[in-house]
C-alpha cells in the first residue's frame, strides 16, 4: 500500500473509532441497543435493531367547540394549534381550559398528550394522572400514560398502564406492541415475543408488530425467521426505512455486504435523516478500504448528530 494509502487507512481508522463514541449519544429512531455476533467486525459498538419504537396515539381527531356561546372553547382552540404544530400555543388553551374547568378530564388529557410530544415526560405523567383520576375509565389516557412511562424509563409502570388497556380493549394493537417492547427492555423476550404473536393473531399485517418481532428475531440470532417477517413488511410497504434498515443487519451479519449495502441505501433514500443507516453502510466502506465514501458517511452521522441534540426518549 502507498504511503498516501497508508494514511487514508490509519485517517479511517482514526475516525471510526470516534465514531464508535459519537454514536453511543446519536438519538437514532432506534435507541434500545442490541450486540449481534458476528455483526459488528471486532468494534464495540452496539448494533441499532429497528423495530417500531413506542407507538403513540394520535392527537386529538377532531375539536370539539361549544355551543350556544361566542366565547371559542380553549380544548377546541388547544386541538387546532397542536394539529399546526403549536404545541406551545396548544398548553395556553389547555391550561386555560383547566383553570376554567378543573374537574375536566379531557383539558388535562390533551395537555398531557401536548406535553408528551415536547418529551415532557413529567409534566406529561402528572396530566394523565390528573386525568385517570377524574375519567378512570379513559383508555386514551391510560395508554398515553403508559407510553410516557415507557420512554421515561419506566418499564413497570409502562407494562401495568398497557396491561390496563389490553384487558379492556376488544382489538387493543398499539397496547400490545408497546407492552412488547417495554417487556423488551427488560429483557424479558418471550413475553414480548408473546405479545407480538397476538397482534398479528389479530391482525397478520400490522407492520408494526412484523418489524418488532422482526427486530426482537435477530437479537435471538434467529435469522430466517427475522427475514420472513421483514420480506412480509415490505411487501406491503415498500417504503418502509425500518424494515429496509433490518434486513440489511441480517444480510451483514451472512457476509452478503453488497446486499446489506444495498439495503441501507434503500432505507437513506425512503428517509434521508436515518442516521443509523449512515453509520452501518459507512463501516461496511471503512471494511472495503472506500474512504471517502466511510468517511462522507460518518460526516452525515455527525451532522445529524449535533442538529438532534434533545433526548428522544426510549423509542427503537
Amino acid at each position: 500500500m502507498t504511503q498516501a494509502g497508508n494514511q487514508a487507512s490509519r485517517r479511517a481508522a482514526k475516525v471510526f473509532t470516534f465514531a464508535a463514541l459519537l454514536f453511543q449519544a446519536l438519538p437514532c429512531a432506534v435507541q434500545n441497543a442490541a450486540r449481534v455476533a458476528g455483526v459488528l467486525c471486532g468494534l464495540l459498538i452496539p448494533l441499532q435493531l429497528c423495530g417500531c419504537g413506542w407507538k403513540k396515539l394520535a392527537p386529538e381527531a377532531s375539536a370539539e367547540r361549544s355551543t350556544g356561546d361566542a366565547t371559542p372553547d380553549p380544548i377546541a382552540l388547544g386541538e387546532v394549534a397542536r394539529k399546526s404544530g403549536d404545541l406551545d400555543g396548544a398548553i395556553v388553551h389547555f391550561t386555560r381550559a383547566i383553570e376554567q374547568l378543573p374537574q375536566n378530564a379531557k383539558a388535562y388529557r390533551s395537555r398531557g398528550d401536548a406535553y408528551r410530544a415536547q418529551r415532557r415526560w413529567t409534566e406529561a405523567i402528572a396530566d394523565l394522572d390528573q386525568a385517570i383520576r377524574l375519567a378512570p375509565d379513559d383508555l386514551a389516557a391510560y395508554e398515553m400514560r403508559g407510553h410516557a412511562y415507557g420512554v421515561a424509563g419506566r418499564p413497570l409502570a409502562a407494562i401495568k398502564d398497557f396491561t390496563h388497556v389490553i384487558d379492556h380493549s376488544p382489538k387493543p394493537i398499539i397496547a400490545l406492541n408497546n407492552r412488547g417492547f417495554a417487556y423488551e427492555s427488560l429483557n424479558d423476550f418471550d413475553a414480548a415475543m408473546a405479545d407480538y404473536h397476538r397482534v398479528l393473531e389479530l391482525d397478520p399485517r400490522d407492520l408494526a408488530a412484523l418489524n418488532h418481532r422482526a427486530a426482537l428475531n435477530i437479537k435471538l440470532h434467529r435469522f430466517d425467521e427475522a427475514l420472513a417477517d421483514l420480506d412480509l413488511a415490505i411487501e406491503q410497504q415498500p417504503r418502509y426505512a425500518k424494515a429496509h434498515f433490518n434486513r440489511g443487519l441480517i444480510l451483514e451479519n451472512r457476509g452478503q455486504t453488497d446486499g446489506a449495502i444495498r439495503a441501507y441505501d434503500r432505507a437513506i433514500e425512503i428517509q434521508p435523516d436515518f442516521a443509523a443507516s449512515y453509520y452501518q453502510r459507512g463501516r461496511l466502506y471503512h471494511q472495503r478500504g472506500e474512504t471517502s465514501r466511510a468517511e462522507a458517511d460518518l460526516a452525515k452521522v455527525k451532522q445529524l448528530v449535533k442538529n438532534r441534540r434533545k433526548p428522544e426518549g426510549n423509542s427503537r
